[in-house]
């Protein structure tokens, strides 16, 4: 369980079980959802940079690099040989928790794209 999951667990079970007109705990509730909120865009911002850290694994061990007419990142499907940008990646591919590339489906051919091969 996550600090994230067991902070809105703990918001909910004192919503339920504790009196309403307690102000020390209407104040600790206001207090620990001003936490939770906190912690949900710390959240949301490590994903978004463990999605371009795992792009730009994938650009590495795929010989990606900038497309010339459209100026925007990205690398080449090894079997069809389509050019596959950040929102391929992001919609098609799984990575990890730290931001490295597991493996990717390609949208054109559908062929399997894995970090280890």
């Amino acid at each position: 369980m996550t600090l994230l999951e067991a902070t809105t667990t703990l918001i909910d079970a004192v919503r339920t079980y504790a009196p309403e007109e307690d102000r020390s705990i209407a104040r600790a509730v206001k207090r620990m959802e001003k936490r939770l909120f906190i912690l949900q865009v710390r959240e949301a911002k490590a994903r978004k940079r463990n999605r371009v850290k795992a792009f730009w694994n994938a650009m590495g061990l795929f010989d990606g690099g900038v497309c010339t007419p459209t100026r925007k990142a990205c690398f080449i499907c090894p079997a069809c040989k389509q050019k596959l940008y950040f929102g391929d990646f992001i919609r098609n591919a799984e990575f990890s928790k730290g931001g490295r590339f597991e493996q990717m489906s390609c949208p054109h051919c559908a062929c399997l794209m894995e970090a280890g091969k």
